[in-house]
């Protein structure tokens, strides 16, 4: 029988790279791969000891998993890695969690990489 979510998930990361996403190039030091990207947004909140709150917007970029080869090797995000979007950089910035990344679906074909604009 069809796993029918895993065939679903599969068409909807293949119809957002196809329909919704934007060139960009991803960097790791030296090293660097052409890809496609859809931008987004997380924001997190922060609540403080004196009841104040911290709110932190993040831009967000999904990437196919299997494109991110760098040097031979499928890669995940991290620390230092850097992307090039629209002409501007976005480095890799941790969100609340502690993670450059996490899984935009359940099956791992979709990474969300957390980063932040950073002037050049």
């Amino acid at each position: 029988m069809t796993d029918i979510l895993r065939s679903g998930a599969a068409w909807l990361e293949a119809t957002r790279k196809a329909y919704a996403s934007t060139p960009a190039v991803y960097h790791r030091g030296a090293t660097s791969v052409s890809l496609n990207v859809t931008i987004g947004r997380l924001i997190t909140e922060d609540k403080m000891e004196n009841e104040y709150s911290i709110i932190v917007t993040y831009t967000d970029f999904f990437i196919t998993a299997a494109d991110l080869v760098l040097s031979s090797a499928v890669v995940k995000p991290q620390a230092g890695d850097y992307l090039i979007y629209d002409g501007r950089k976005y480095l890799a910035q941790k969100a609340a969690d502690g993670a450059y990344w996490r899984w935009s679906d359940s099956f791992g074909t979709t990474i969300r990489f957390h980063a932040a604009e950073v002037k050049v």
